[in-house]
């Protein structure tokens, strides 16, 4: 019985770790974070030698999450996690359901008629694995069909900015160790890219 107990509890942890580490990384936008990108935006050297020297920096996050390009891709990717962690929690609490009224009945059963149960309830089991680690690779897909684009919208958005308004150099809020709020110009980029993208409908599927 207690075995029985410590395998439903193995199966509950095991199907929705994934599914908490995996929303952080969609809420916080972790892609954003260029770790070893000290800018985003340079002008060629030549270009600096005959005007000022202008210089900003961009906060990668925050634009992902409040521009309206990278909404719709959040959105849509935990829309479709929601979904699926809905399917796992009905499969998981069939797995349970099976578990507990086998649990009840297995002294009143036959040798043969245990044994089906138990390669019913373990075949169960292997489902409900096999579907969570078909549901992850989804969402990676998913992360990657819809984030990437959005990722090279707002490099380019960035690359224009920099250049309409006379920047040197645009830096990557997350390199810097210290810096100026003055020289944020992350709410321009989004007014930018929001205006650039105003209503688009992403393509991207999990196909």
């Amino acid at each position: 019985m207690n075995t029985n107990k410590q395998n439903d509890e193995y199966v509950r942890r095991n199907t929705f770790s994934w599914f908490l580490t995996g929303f952080a990384f969609v809420t916080v936008f972790i892609y954003f974070s260029i770790g070893l990108t000290q800018f985003v935006y340079c002008v060629e050297p030549q270009a600096v030698v005959s005007t000022a020297f202008k210089i900003g920096y961009v906060d990668l996050e925050v634009v992902g999450k409040n521009s309206l390009e990278g909404k719709k891709a959040v959105e849509a990717i935990t829309t479709f996690r929601n979904t699926r962690q809905k399917e796992i929690t009905a499969k998981e609490q069939e797995v349970v359901d099976m578990q507990a009224d086998f649990d009840k009945k297995k002294f009143t059963l036959s040798s043969d008629a245990r044994d089906q149960r138990n390669n019913e309830i373990t075949k169960k089991k292997v489902d409900l694995k096999r579907f969570v680690e078909d549901s992850e690779l989804e969402i990676d897909k998913m992360q990657k069909n819809y984030l990437e684009p959005v990722h090279t919208k707002i490099f380019e958005t960035i690359k224009e900015y920099g250049s309409a308004n006379g920047y040197a150099v645009i830096f990557e809020r997350s390199t810097l160790i210290y810096t100026n709020p003055a020289f944020d110009i992350s709410s321009e980029i989004i007014k930018a890219l929001d205006a650039k993208y105003p209503a688009t409908t992403s393509s991207a599927t999990t196909k």
